[in-house]
C-alpha cells in the first residue's frame, strides 16, 4: 500500500469519527425512525461540507457541520451565518466531546449528558485520544473521492421509479444511495472505506431482490473489478477511480448496474 493510500485511509477514519458528532444531534434531538435515517448525514458538493439534519434551536433553525478544508466543527442558521466552532487539529477528544455538549445547549436548550456514539459504531475503536494532524492531500483526495463518486452514483436515479439521494451512514462511515428498479428488484451503489474487500476506498454496486442479495454469474470488466460470493457485486478501488475521467466513472457504474438488472 502506498503512502498516499495510507493516508486517505486514516483521513476516513478521523473524518468518520468527526461525523458522528453531527449524526449524534440527529439521535439527540429528532423524532426517531424506524431506519434510523434521522441520523444520517450529507455532503454538500459545492460547500465541502458534512452537513447534519436541521434541529430546533432557541431562536430558528440550526444544524452542525463538518469543514474538512479547515478541519473544524461548525455549527451555521438558516441563513448560513456561522454560530459556533472548534477546531480539531491536535485537539483532544474529551475537550471535542465537552465544546459538542456546551453548544448544543447554548444553541438548542437541551442539555445532554454524554457524548456516547456506541449505538452508531458497532464498537469500532478509532485509535486515538488527539485529533491528529492530516495531510492536505490526502483531505484534498477525500473530498474528491466523495464528491466525484457522489455524482457518479446519483446517476443511478436514470433507473429507479423515484429520485433518492446519497447519504453518509454513521455506522460505517460509507455513502450510499438504494433505489427500486422495480417491484422485485433493488440496487445499492456506495462508497466505502478501506476494509476486507479492498486494501484502499471504493466504489460498490450490489443487486438484491426482495431484499436479499443478489447472486451474480462471472463477469468480465476492464475497469473496476467483479466480486464473486458474498459479497458479489462491482467495485471501483480508489487507486482505478483516482485519475480515470469522470465520464469512464459513470460509464461503468451504468454498465454495472444493467449488468446487475439483466443477469
Amino acid at each position: 500500500m502506498n503512502e498516499r493510500v495510507s493516508a486517505l485511509n486514516a483521513t476516513d477514519v478521523v473524518f468518520h469519527r468527526v461525523s458522528l458528532y453531527i449524526s449524534k444531534i440527529g439521535f439527540a434531538l429528532l423524532e426517531q425512525r424506524g431506519d434510523q435515517s434521522q441520523n444520517n448525514v450529507g455532503w454538500n458538493i459545492e460547500r465541502k461540507r458534512i452537513e447534519g439534519r436541521w434541529v430546533e434551536g432557541q431562536v430558528g433553525e440550526f444544524r452542525l457541520t463538518f469543514d474538512p478544508i479547515d478541519y473544524e466543527l461548525k455549527w451555521e442558521n438558516r441563513s448560513r451565518q456561522l454560530v459556533d466552532r472548534i477546531g480539531l487539529k491536535n485537539t483532544s477528544i474529551a475537550d471535542v466531546d465537552h465544546w459538542w455538549l456546551t453548544s448544543t445547549h447554548a444553541i438548542c436548550g437541551v442539555e445532554l449528558h454524554e457524548f456516547n456514539f456506541s449505538n452508531h459504531t458497532r464498537d469500532i475503536h478509532f485509535g486515538f485520544d488527539v485529533f491528529p494532524i492530516l495531510h492536505r492531500q490526502a483531505i484534498l483526495d477525500w473530498i474528491q473521492l466523495r464528491s466525484r463518486g457522489e455524482r457518479a452514483l446519483l446517476q443511478l436515479n436514470n433507473l429507479f421509479t423515484e429520485t433518492v439521494r446519497v447519504r453518509i451512514w454513521p455506522n460505517n462511515f460509507h455513502s450510499e444511495i438504494t433505489g427500486q428498479v422495480d417491484e422485485f428488484l433493488s440496487l445499492k451503489g456506495g462508497i466505502a472505506l478501506a476494509d476486507d474487500l479492498n486494501r484502499s476506498p471504493y466504489l460498490y454496486l450490489n443487486g438484491y431482490i426482495a431484499n436479499q442479495p443478489k447472486a451474480l454469474p462471472k463477469i468480465e470488466a476492464s475497469f473496476g473489478h467483479w466480486l464473486q460470493g458474498s459479497p458479489s457485486g462491482y467495485i471501483i478501488p480508489f487507486e482505478e477511480y483516482l485519475n480515470a475521467p469522470f465520464q469512464q466513472i459513470v460509464d461503468s457504474i451504468l454498465n454495472a448496474a444493467d449488468q446487475i438488472v439483466n443477469s
